[in-house]
């Protein structure tokens, strides 16, 4: 398949998921403060998706953008990288719905660690195809740097839950803060880890020239 059918199908799945959480935005009922500090915080919740999914759209641009091809087996694990990806606005919703719930919030971010998970899948075969995908070099310090936040997440995760049976209102503010927190901190690796790679090329086309 070519490159550009591949990404304008991701894009369009990314743009109707953004579209769905704008639309399942819930108005409010009366202009109370209490409507309207709900409805701030349904704000709030879409804003975390939103940089969610536009985070995981700038990581699936940065690591497309040097390839020529893509091959069945990244589509598929693209296309199991987007299933996950479509259910954020269900879950986003359910915690719209039910925002003293901490049930929805942990549902959330199991559906955050799938995204990122697949994602870390297809990022893996693109590499190992390294020699049928042109212009992409296997970059293995990036692939360790994936697994190791993966497991950071994990962790995270893990002691938010712990912290739900004692402080359930806090754990809902971790439970959300976490996915946004953790796609900047990966974009920003990504961007670091590009700028050093662009580095090295222009120090290897300087030499060269001498």
């Amino acid at each position: 398949m070519s490159k550009s059918r591949f990404e304008a199908f991701s894009d369009g799945v990314m743009a109707i998921v953004i579209t769905i959480m704008a639309l399942n935005i819930p108005l409010p009922e009366d202009f109370t403060g209490k409507s309207i500090m709900r409805f701030a915080y349904t704000i709030m919740i879409f804003f975390v998706s939103f940089v969610v999914v536009g985070a995981q759209w700038t990581k699936h641009h940065w690591l497309f953008d040097a390839c020529s091809e893509v091959s069945q087996k990244v589509i598929w694990r693209n296309i199991l990288y987007l299933f996950f990806l479509t259910l954020l606005p269900l879950f986003t919703k359910w915690i719209m719905e039910n925002p003293k719930e901490v049930a929805p919030a942990i549902a959330y971010d199991l559906v955050y660690l799938a995204v990122f998970f697949t994602f870390h899948l297809m990022h893996s075969c693109v590499m190992k195809e390294s020699g049928i995908i042109l212009g992409v070099r296997p970059r293995r310090r990036q692939i360790k740097w994936a697994g190791l936040f993966f497991m950071i997440i994990v962790l995270g995760t893990a002691a938010i839950l712990a912290l739900s049976f004692f402080f359930p209102t806090l754990s809902i503010i971790f439970f959300v803060a976490l996915p946004v927190v953790s796609s900047l901190l990966n974009l920003w690796s990504e961007k670091e880890h590009r700028a050093i790679e662009k580095r090295k090329k222009n120090i290897a086309r300087l030499s060269a020239n001498l």
